[in-house]
This record gives C-alpha cells, structure tokens and sequence, in this order.
C-alpha cells in the first residue's frame, strides 16, 4: 500500500457522511426539524438541494460531520 495511505491516529478525526432518510414525513422537513434530526448523528452540516427545494419528498438527503 502507498505510504500516503498509513494515517496515525489523530491524523483524521472528523468526517462528513450523508445519510438518505426515506419516507420521512413532511412535517419533519423543516430546517430546523432536519437540522436536529442530523444533529442525532453529528454536527448537521447541509441538506442537498432536492431536499431543501423539497423537490423530492419520498426521501431527505443531509450531512453531518462525525467522529472518525
């Protein structure tokens, strides 16, 4: 393996993941309510633009930063 592939331990710590939430119900597609639904995996970080233009309401789409 490549030598810029060994990391130490702390060389990462954080990390951005997007998770899909499926079927989520529209009363849950306010920021704020997104935002704390993100924040139960990490630091909420975004939405995509499908989901905050909610041009696509059989799914939700956010990012959270979290502990890698």
């Amino acid at each position: 393996m490549p030598d810029y592939f060994e990391f130490k331990e702390n060389d990462i710590s954080l990390t951005s993941v997007w998770t899909l939430l499926p079927s989520l119900p529209l009363e849950y597609w306010h920021p704020n309510a997104l935002g704390k639904t993100g924040s139960r995996l990490g630091t909420p970080v975004a939405m995509d633009s499908l989901t905050m233009k909610m041009e696509q309401v059989s799914y939700a789409y956010i990012s959270a930063e979290v502990d890698a």
